[in-house]
């Protein structure tokens, strides 16, 4: 069965906002002809953004995301590795192929590829979060949920790691708790509308709706995917 396939923040990536990069542009419209459906157009310009800037390993993403949507897990093996060659620590990427090779069923390799990123980022939480989302996806739900603890310590703020710690408790029917920190989590970051859907859900028609509009999402057809970062 194909895993749900989260991307973070978005499922595509733009370039970061100020940086010169001559590619910024083409991965720009590129990213808005895939919120408008027009998927061949999203190629061409990513495509054009890898050519104008080789060291945009946010190019290389997308284009391996769009592989890996349709299938074609050789291209999107090549350019996610390609991305983390010019970005070891691009947390989507990471994630992504991660992803890829556990479909593949390579799950020694998704371990090996996780804990590289934790040498290259000791302090950080992503790579521990990207584990125990692993160990999720495994069965091993305690190891997870330490894991996220773990991460949680290094920053009590981090949406991501709130939002999985949540959809343990909401396993677990511990509703209140779940809905808390999924509340939590969006208060940290408010552009993730699958979760805000989730709230809404979890708070029931009982409740005011508008105390609970804590995030809007954006204007898009697919709009962000911060939810799937939650691995439901």
């Amino acid at each position: 069965m194909r895993l749900k396939l989260f991307l973070g923040f978005s499922l595509l990536a733009s370039s970061v906002l100020g940086c010169a990069s001559p590619g910024q542009p083409f991965n720009q419209r590129g990213v808005a002809y895939f919120n408008q459906g027009r998927f061949d157009a999203a190629m061409r310009e990513f495509h054009q953004a890898a050519a104008r800037d080789p060291l945009n390993a946010d190019a290389y993403y997308n284009i391996a995301s769009i592989h890996h949507s349709d299938g074609r897990l050789g291209e999107a093996d090549w350019n996610y590795s390609h991305c983390l060659a010019l970005d070891p620590e691009h947390a989507k990427c990471n994630h992504a192929r991660v992803v890829l090779l556990l479909e593949q069923g390579k799950r020694d390799e998704a371990y090996a590829s996780i804990q590289r990123w934790r040498q290259l980022a000791p302090a950080s939480p992503e790579p521990i979060v990207e584990l125990a989302w692993l160990e999720k996806q495994l069965g091993r739900n305690e190891d997870s949920f330490n894991l996220l603890q773990n991460a949680l310590e290094i920053e009590p703020r981090h949406p991501r790691a709130l939002t999985e710690l949540a959809s343990h408790y909401e396993a677990s029917n511990q509703t209140d708790r779940a809905l808390a920190l999924y509340q939590r989590a969006l208060s940290y970051d408010p552009t993730q509308p699958e979760l805000v859907a989730k709230v809404a859900d979890l708070r029931g028609p009982s409740r005011d709706q508008n105390s609970s509009a804590i995030g809007t999402a954006p204007n898009s057809q697919h709009g962000t995917r911060d939810f799937r970062y939650g691995y439901r």
